[in-house]
């Protein structure tokens, strides 16, 4: 959730770095716009259940209706399929 902050830090290091010379004003509007950008993050209301805490609330999924869905059909075995299956294990 820092990303932006931590990306206007970081692009304000690079420029600072690139202009060698930094005074006094300069390094005062710096703190001032990392305060704005953290009075900013602070200000984003997160979206939380708060009555969904401590398992009370039931999260669940819906999935889709089956289609084309048919039941098995009951096979009936041969009587000879007993014996069959008995004499290859």
């Amino acid at each position: 959730d820092d990303n932006d902050l931590y990306g206007a830090l970081l692009n304000q290091i690079i420029s600072d770095s690139l202009n060698a010379e930094t005074s006094a004003p300069t390094l005062a509007m710096h703190v001032k716009e990392q305060d704005e950008l953290q009075h900013r993050q602070k200000q984003i209301i997160k979206n939380v259940e708060k009555r969904g805490t401590k398992g009370r609330k039931v999260r669940f999924d819906t999935h889709d209706k089956l289609i084309n869905f048919k039941a098995p059909k009951p096979i009936t075995l041969p009587d000879y399929a007993e014996s069959l299956f008995r004499s290859l294990f």
